[in-house]
């Protein structure tokens, strides 16, 4: 047999011991994302123990229905542990929990993969029939805001409850970043808007928002893997000239969307980023600055014109199997208000100076009022 072969196989089977060879609920792994100890389960509930600090935190493999009220403090072996913290995922699955109430030790949602990057991801993710988180009010990193769960200075987005009724919510001006999933599965929610301090929005946030047809982007520097995923029912999205880069599947599955205009400010786009789309007109109006991906156009339905700069005409047609024609092509009646007009002064009816034009509402526009 073949040497690499072998070594393949004998990688494969080393592999599958580390991570399947031992269930033991008391054994020491890892889990949380890096997050190690003694995996123990109390009430029904599984937790991580941190033997120095005598601390606890939730990890993932916890399955509950209805209501939950998570204890402040845990007794194992005669040692008492305060839960502290809560990994990401740590309830994914639990499709049959309402209600949860946190205690006021909980001081963090576990964030950090690897260590160097802080990240932040809904620890509620999948469960789809969650309507309400609740806060302790003397808890001194977390609250909830009606239902939806936020760091205390409501600068971070965590989680919100996928199966709250409303069909509109927009996001608190003092948020600046928006938590991966923290949006997901959401069932009712057709808009969402958000505040332009909005900076960093993670990874997943919106996946699966099946009926969302309308949302602003502030001016965030990238469009993270997956932000869109399944988003069938979007209709329309306007990319700020802030945006730098388009990650991987960001707009799959969103077959609603007709015209997707990106400005010159993207030089980046990963695989599969508008897989499943049903475009009519895809604009990349920047120079992609390095090789394009694999997969980059995969399963993007070849009746759309892609419009690139003349430049790069060529070079997307080795990869695309539709038709690609150049910028100068591109019907005037969809050019971009922020590329045609990017110098010129907007500001609202205070005469406040808008960096961009907004995504709904009203502004002023070379002395003129304007309805968007």
């Amino acid at each position: 047999m073949n040497k690499r072969i072998i070594f393949s196989l004998f990688s494969f089977l080393l592999l599958s011991a580390y991570c399947f060879g031992n269930d033991d609920d008391e054994d020491d792994v890892s889990f949380g994302y890096g997050y190690p100890g003694a995996k123990i389960e109390i009430g029904g509930l599984v937790y991580g123990l941190d033997e120095t600090k005598h601390e606890a935190t939730f990890v993932h493999a916890n399955y509950w229905t209805g209501e939950l009220t998570i204890p402040s403090e845990i007794t194992y072996n005669e040692n008492s542990y305060t839960v502290r913290r809560i990994t990401n995922y740590a309830f994914d699955g639990c499709n049959q929990l309402t209600k949860v109430c946190l205690p006021k030790t909980i001081a963090e949602i576990w964030q950090k993969y690897p260590e160097t990057i802080t990240i932040y991801k809904n620890p509620f993710d999948g469960c789809e029939q969650l309507t309400s988180v609740e806060v302790d009010s003397e808890n001194q990193w977390l609250c909830t805001v009606d239902n939806v769960l936020f760091s205390k200075d409501t600068t971070v987005l965590y989680a919100y409850p996928p199966a709250l009724p409303n069909k509109s919510y927009s996001v608190p001006e003092s948020v600046r970043t928006i938590g991966g999933e923290a949006f997901e599965h959401t069932s009712d929610l057709t808009s969402i808007h958000l505040p332009s301090c909005v900076d960093k929005i993670d990874a997943d946030a919106f996946r699966n928002c099946e009926k969302l047809e309308e949302i602003n982007l502030s001016q965030i520097t990238h469009i993270n893997d997956y932000l869109f995923f399944n988003c069938r029912s979007l209709k329309s999205i306007e990319i700020p000239s802030t945006v730098t880069s388009i990650g991987r599947m960001a707009f799959y599955g969103c077959e609603s969307l007709k015209i997707l205009d990106f400005p010159s400010s993207v030089v980046s786009l990963d695989e599969y980023f508008v897989s499943g789309c049903k475009l009519e007109k895809l604009i990349i109006r920047g120079i992609v600055n390095k090789p394009f991906p694999n997969y980059v156009f995969f399963k993007l339905d070849t009746s759309a014109t892609l419009y690139v700069p003349r430049s790069e005409v060529a070079r997307y047609k080795e990869v695309y199997a539709g038709t690609v024609l150049p910028l100068s092509e591109l019907p005037t009646s969809i050019q971009s208000l922020s590329e045609k007009q990017k110098d010129v002064s907007l500001s609202d009816f205070q005469g406040r100076r808008l960096n961009a034009v907004p995504a709904k509402g009203l502004y002023i526009k070379d002395g003129k009022k304007y309805v968007k």
